[in-house]
């Protein structure tokens, strides 16, 4: 046996060489799985504090700026999990549907196994992007005006009924968009949503012993969105731009205005058609010049109806579907003890419109009346003085007639110890069926649903 056999052949030897030379091999290894581990961990974590960031900061209600100052505060708040202070940016895109908030964090953590190996330190990054999936409304009660107080005012006892209608306030006044001014109002709606706020919106506690959810049931939600006009004006002036020869007032014309509110009438009328007086009987389309009064049981032909003066009813039931009413612009209206029952048409030029003008007033009134419009009501300029009381009102939903109306008005006050309903269909507007036939496209989906935002993850 040669000398190299025998080296060979005493493996005690070997066995101490080779542990010797593998020994810084094994530790590097073996140390170097502990700290990727490690990273994977540290990285993980503060993907997970960077998610709850940007969703808390998505998920609040106000602008875009707040929303981004609640997701920093939401990371300060929770990354003391953290072992180390990550450098964080934070941005908004703006490239899609609904605005998405990103955040990017980096940091370097130095190693030490993995040091011997000639890697000193590892990089992590980690990107968060988050959005809301907004629900929107149909619009179903609109006041128009962007800053005006008492755009949703409730005085004595009397109480809306409106338990699908969506309730909005485009005023950004911070104090009295919505304003209960008694522990007897109640607004039941779907939802009251406004831009501004109302100190009287629910009435405070401390004025009543029943908590504020009793008079708005679905509580009010404030920091809402201005909504642009969703029909526009120009629908109104090009139909008063072709309603055709006046129709002769006759022998029935009452020159003079009847009753009214602080004085009106007299020179107001000077030198206009007389107004259509109409004690029963059937009416046709046309051009009312001097307007319309109206007593007893009225019918409707249909067609579109112009009024260059007042709208009046007394002591009048109005019957007519595929109606519409155009008002001029220094119209106003003023029904009084009457039943409107019209429906507006569901195909043609005025689809889904049942009266519409630019009459900035604030000067209509309605007045123990049963008002069954299935339509819209586009009157954005005028506010409405809309008493009702206990006497002359419906017992429940199921005897209001119409499928659904839409108010869009200036702003709207609401008097007496009566009860107004509004139907509406329960979720959103099914233009298939034939019971919404007419509801305009436009006012689908408008109204932010802001008690309904769901936040999410987009990568």
């Amino acid at each position: 046996m040669n000398l190299f056999q025998k080296f060979i052949s005493r493996k005690n030897g070997n066995v101490a060489i080779i542990a010797s030379l593998a020994f810084p091999v094994v530790v590097t290894m073996g140390g170097g799985a502990i700290e990727f581990t490690a990273r994977h961990n540290t990285e993980q974590d503060l993907q997970e504090v960077l998610d709850g960031a940007v969703l808390a900061g998505v998920s609040f209600d106000g602008t875009d700026p707040e929303r981004m100052e609640a997701a920093v505060e939401f990371f300060e708040a929770t990354r003391h999990r953290l072992e180390f202070e990550p450098s964080v940016s934070w941005a908004w895109d703006n490239g899609g549907t609904n605005p998405v908030l990103t955040a990017s964090a980096t940091s370097t953590r130095p190693t030490l196994f993995l040091g011997l190996a000639g890697m000193d330190a590892f990089h992590i990054a980690v990107r968060s992007a988050g959005t809301t999936a907004r629900t929107w409304g149909d619009a179903c009660w609109m006041s128009m005006d962007e800053h005006e107080k008492h755009t949703i005012e409730l005085h004595d006892d009397v109480q809306i009924e409106a338990p699908n209608c969506h309730f909005y306030g485009n005023s950004d006044d911070i104090d009295d968009v919505v304003d209960l001014h008694s522990c007897t109002n109640i607004l039941n709606a779907r939802m009251v949503q406004t831009v501004g706020g109302g100190h009287h919106a629910g009435v405070e506690s401390d004025h009543c012993d029943h908590p504020p959810s009793y008079n708005i049931p679905s509580g009010t939600f404030l920091n809402a969105y201005v909504i642009p006009d969703p029909i526009g004006h120009g629908v109104v002036h090009d139909a008063l731009a072709r309603p055709g020869e006046c129709i002769s007032s006759g022998s029935d014309a009452t020159p003079s205005r009847r009753r009214g509110r602080g004085g009106r009438g007299g020179d107001r009328d000077a030198g206009r058609n007389s107004p259509i007086h109409a004690n029963g009987g059937r009416l046709s389309p046309g051009n009312y010049c001097g307007g319309l009064t109206l007593e007893g049981n009225i019918t409707l032909a249909p067609g579109t109806y112009y009024l260059n003066g007042d709208f009046i009813l007394e002591e009048a039931t109005v019957r007519g579907s595929d109606v519409t009413f155009v008002l001029d612009d220094d119209v106003i209206f003023e029904w009084t003890d009457s039943h409107i029952i019209i429906s507006a048409p569901t195909a043609g030029q005025y689809a889904g419109m049942a009266l519409m003008g630019l009459n900035d007033s604030d000067q209509n009134e309605i007045e123990d009346s049963i008002v069954d419009i299935e339509g819209v009501v586009y009157m954005p300029l005028a506010k409405l003085d809309w008493t009702n009381s206990s006497r002359n009102q419906y017992r429940n939903m199921n005897q209001v007639q119409h499928e659904w109306t839409v108010w869009i008005v200036e702003g709207a006050k609401w008097r007496g110890d009566g009860t107004v309903y509004f139907n509406f269909p329960q979720g959103e507007i099914d233009r298939s069926n034939r019971r919404y036939e007419g509801y305009p496209e436009e006012l689908r989906n408008i109204l932010p649903e802001s008690n309904r935002l769901s936040a999410r993850l987009v990568y």
